[in-house]
This record gives structure tokens, sequence and C-alpha cells, in this order.
């Protein structure tokens, strides 16, 4: 395989693993919100019944994959600052619950831990 080949693959990967990433911690942190705080393992237990928080899971793991397979065609120095990129992608995915909210901050409080 070229150089190049194997470069693509690199970073196309990388961004799977970025989006899949930066999806599966949205995902996680709504559903976190919205389920009642019932405190250490009785909230795990709550939250491990929940889709969006298997969805989460399901994504954070196939995100891991995606970064073996592009370290597997290109170098730590190329796939790390890609998939750091993660953030871009959770971004969208945190404020699309929150534009149904009423009030010109609604996004911005979306945001918030």
């Amino acid at each position: 395989m070229s150089n190049t080949a194997a470069t693509a693959i690199a970073v196309l990967a990388a961004l799977a693993a970025a989006a899949s990433f930066g999806v599966a911690a949205a995902l996680q942190h709504r559903q976190a919100r919205l389920t009642p705080d019932a405190g250490g393992v009785r909230l795990l237990a709550r939250l491990a019944a929940q889709p969006l928080w298997l969805a989460g899971i399901a994504l954070a793991a196939l995100a891991y994959g995606m970064q073996a397979l592009a370290l597997a065609f290109g170098p730590l120095a190329l796939v790390a600052p890609i998939v750091a990129t993660d953030l871009l992608f959770a971004l969208p995915v945190a404020t699309m619950g929150a534009t149904s909210a009423s009030g010109p901050n609604a996004r911005a409080r979306a945001c918030r831990p």
C-alpha cells in the first residue's frame, strides 16, 4: 500500500473516531442530565438501563476501534490531533436538544456541566 493511501486511511479513521467520541460524550451527558440523581451505584444502574447512555457506550467502543485502525496506518503525531477534535462534533449534538428550549441563552445552558 502506498504511503498516501495509508495516510488517507489514518485520517479518515481518526475523523470517524473523533466523531464517535464526540457524539458518545454528548449522548451520555444528555442522559446523565435527564436521569434523577440517585447517587453512586444507583445512578450507574439507572443509566445502564437507558438507551441514550448505552448508545454512548457503543459509540465510544466504536471510537476506540477507529482510533486503533488509524494508529495502524498512521503515526501518533498525525492521529492524536485529529482525534482531539471530538469537541467539534460534541458541541452541535449537545446543543440540538437546547434549540427547542425557550430563552436567548438556551444553547449556552446546554453546554454547561
